[in-house]
């Protein structure tokens, strides 16, 4: 059952269909070489991309544009990010401030389930840590 398992994956699969049918090709123009599929496999080391991979890497200057894209998306991003996180502090301190004039009681409830939370994560991370 596991053989046949295997061989629908093989088939189903059309990278690996692919290079089976390359294994088969090699066999029947060699069939002195009595390799089986993995040893075959090893010797020729095939790395079988996804087309769209294969696509940005014929070029050899396709590389450096989708880096240089990735690159530039995140230097363009980054500023955005930093200003929107200056924005949100601006908002939200006026706030706190406010609520902790006008209302102390609420604010140390707030602070102090702010701490038990970030005392939980600490806690699942030191766990995480230690198994």
């Amino acid at each position: 059952m596991a053989e046949v398992s295997v061989a629908y994956d093989t088939l189903a699969n059309s990278v690996k269909k692919s290079l089976y049918d390359e294994y088969l090709e090699d066999i029947a123009d060699d069939p002195t070489s009595a390799a089986s599929y993995a040893e075959w496999e090893v010797r020729n080391q095939q790395v079988a991309l996804p087309e769209w991979l294969s696509f940005l890497m014929l070029p050899k200057n396709y590389g450096w544009v989708t880096t240089m894209t990735f690159v530039l998306c995140a230097v363009l991003i980054s500023p955005v990010l930093i200003l929107s996180s200056g924005v949100a502090w601006v908002i939200f301190s006026p706030v706190l401030v406010v609520l902790k004039m006008y209302s102390p009681d609420k604010f140390d409830g707030i602070l102090k389930r702010a701490e038990e939370e970030r005392a939980k994560w600490n806690e699942k991370i030191k766990e995480s840590y230690e198994s």
